[in-house]
Formats: C-alpha cells, structure tokens, sequence
C-alpha cells in the first residue's frame, strides 16, 4: 500500500514538507496500541487528550528545570518566544507545515497551535531534559573516580523523580517518543542548540549502541526517522524497480532442508543490510531480494546460487513491532521509492512461517527472543507485512 501526497491532495497543494503523519485507519484497526502514545502527547496531533493529561505537570516540570541549567541561566523564556516569532514567526510556520495537516482533530489543532510558541517549547524542552537526565546517569565506558562521584549524586538527585524511579513509566516515555504521530520536527532544536562541553549529548539518541550527533543527524527529519536510519544503511544505493513484490514459496526451514545455508555477519552495523554468498558487485547481478523481489534463488533474478544467506540478528523486545510499525509508515509516507524496511519485513515474512522457522534463526543468531514466547509475538510479523 503505497500513498504519495498527489493522492492526498488531488488539488495539486504542496505536501513536500510534510514529514508527520496521522497512521491510516486500514493501519490504526489492525494494531491501534503500536501507534498511540501511552503516556505522553509531543505535538498537536494527541495534545489535550484525558488519558494523557497527568504528564503536563512533569513536562512543564522539566521545562522549567531545563532552563535553570548552568548553560540556559541566562536565557528567559520570553526570550526564546521572541527568537521563534522573528520574522512574522517563520521558523514555528515551518514546523506547523511539517505535520499532514488534514489529520488534525479539530479540539487538538486548536489548543495546540493557539498557543503554539510556549506548546513547542515545552514539549522541546521536556526531552531535552529527560535525554540530559539519561545520559548523566547513564555509565559510560570508561569512568574515572570524580566522573563516578559526579553521577552518583546525579542518580541521588534524581532519586526522587517520578518519572526516573518508575522504570515503567521511563520504558512508556521511550515508546512514545518515536510514533509517528507523536513527534516534533528536527527545526524544533534550532533556537536552543549551542556548542558548549554540558550540552553536546543534547542532541544525541542511541538505538542498539549506537550513538548519533548533531553534525550527523543533519538531514534527520524526527525520532522515527533516526530509528530508520538506525536501521538501514543509506549509503547503499536502493535500486528501482516497477516489479511487484514476489512471494517466496519456501520457509528458512525448507530452505535450510534444501541446502541454503543461514547465518549471522560477524561485522553487520545495520539490521536491514542482508547479505549473500557469493557475492557479485554489480547490482544487475547481484541478490535482489532488497527490491522487492523476494528469495532470489527461487524467482531467477540474478545468475549466482545464493547457498548462504546471512541476516543480522534481530532482537525481539516488548517493543519491536511498535518501532517497526511506525518505521513502516513513515516509509509509505516520506520514502514511498525507498521502502527499505518494508522490504526487511516482507523478507522475514516470507521467511518465517512456523514456531520451527523462528527456532531456525535463532539457532542461526539471526533471531534473539526476549521474554515473550514465540506464539505470542509471531502473528505481528503476518499482520505488519500487511501494510504492503
């Protein structure tokens, strides 16, 4: 199911700088909890809803505290309203164009963007505060003595935190920052960043250890779309293609009875990037599966017999198929041509078909289950692969 914003607005109104999108009803009814927040409302499209009210006392609480810090002292709230309303408020115009503006509820829109300035600086600074608070009591690699005091009282200043002695609530917060639908654009940090040494892990994210920084999160639309490049390798060119998507009429299981052989890259740094044995350079030539091809060996795309197929582990946590639920729609959204993860997840569709197939890759590493048993978690691979 591909959607492109000519579809959405047959008017021919420009929709490019739209990156935040409501999720489709066909999507919301198979699985509303994966893109609904729990807790808290970022941005217009959820704010003011009851359930989520209770938060706006610690959001406005982190707010403040964000701005008492050594490195925003001398900053005033008012003055940051005034730097955003600068030429007739164009920056804060920008972010409201960067949400799909026929999906807002009408109460929502409302109350969000009546008064828009002080909304987008709370919910700003509640998660700089709340990334500022992680990463100071978070234990780096290497500490020396001084660091370890200084993160201790940190941890014994925050002891009495709600949100920080409530390992619930923290793991709900992390979900609910990375919907689709609950997000503030990447414009939102531009008033507030300064290179100074209390605030460059400001802007940083990690996602399965890995770690992002202001210079290289340039061209990051938001938290969904960082999580996507968590996962797939944009340097490597996604070749076009008009074929349609190509079922695999085999499993892992009846592939591995047939001789393919599965495995884990030692070296992989992305989930997404699956790779072949042998392998051939040229992308004419090479496996295609990554465009939407499906098994190559079975489907005749490319010349060479691909005995070895080796995927990077997936570790399948509460929360996987809420982050890919969302990874997907954004990508039938923002990358409709480039619809990297659509595609890992239709592979692993086809793929796994039984219990028997996920303890395959398990055993192969390409699969590492957390607590849920395998039939509890298995029908959400089937029911994402229905979003194409």
């Amino acid at each position: 199911m591909n959607i492109s914003p000519e579809i959405l607005e047959p008017d021919g109104e420009d929709t490019r700088s739209w990156i935040i999108y409501k999720v489709p009803n066909k999507l919301q009814e198979i699985c509303p909890a994966a893109y609904t927040p729990q807790i808290v409302s970022i941005g217009p499209f959820h704010h003011g809803k009851s359930n989520l009210k209770a938060m706006e006392h610690y959001k406005d609480k982190y707010a403040k505290k964000f701005l008492e810090r050594s490195f925003c002292n001398h900053i005033k709230r008012e003055d940051l309203m005034n730097e955003l309303k600068k030429e007739d408020g164009k920056l804060v115009e920008r972010i409201k164009r960067s949400y799909e503006e026929d999906s807002f509820e009408p109460e929502n829109e409302k109350k969000y963007w009546t008064d828009k300035i002080p909304m987008i600086l709370q919910d700003a600074f509640f998660i700089f505060e709340l990334f500022l608070r992680n990463h100071e009591t978070q234990p780096p690699d290497r500490e020396d003595d001084e660091k370890k005091k200084q993160r201790e009282e940190k941890i014994k200043k925050y002891s009495g935190d709600y949100i920080w002695r409530t390992p619930w609530v923290k793991a709900a917060i992390k979900q609910d920052l990375i919907l689709l639908e609950n997000l503030l654009p990447f414009l939102f940090g531009k008033p507030c960043r300064k290179e100074s040494s209390e605030n460059k892990p400001l802007f940083k994210y990690s996602w399965q250890e890995k770690k992002q920084s202001v210079s290289e999160m340039k061209h990051i639309k938001h938290f969904t779309d960082l999580i996507r490049k968590f996962m797939c390798d944009k340097t490597v060119q996604y070749p076009k293609s008009s074929e349609a998507l190509t079922h695999c009429l085999y499993s892992a299981k009846q592939l591995d009875n047939a001789g393919v052989m599965f495995g884990r890259p030692k070296d992989a740094t992305y989930l997404a990037s699956i790779n072949t044995w042998p392998d051939v350079k040229d992308d004419d030539k090479c496996c295609q599966w990554w465009n939407g091809r499906g098994c190559c060996w079975l489907n005749g795309c490319c010349w060479i017999n691909c005995l070895q197929l080796k995927i990077p582990q997936l570790k399948v946590q509460d929360n996987t198929e809420c982050i890919f639920r969302n990874v997907m729609a954004l990508e039938q959204f923002v990358y409709p041509d480039e619809p990297r993860i659509c595609n890992y997840i239709f592979l692993l569709d086809q793929l796994i078909d039984t219990v028997e197939d996920v303890d395959l890759l398990v055993d192969k590493e390409s699969l590492r289950i957390g607590l849920a048993p395998t039939r509890l978690w298995l029908p959400w691979l089937t029911n994402s692969a229905t979003i194409l």
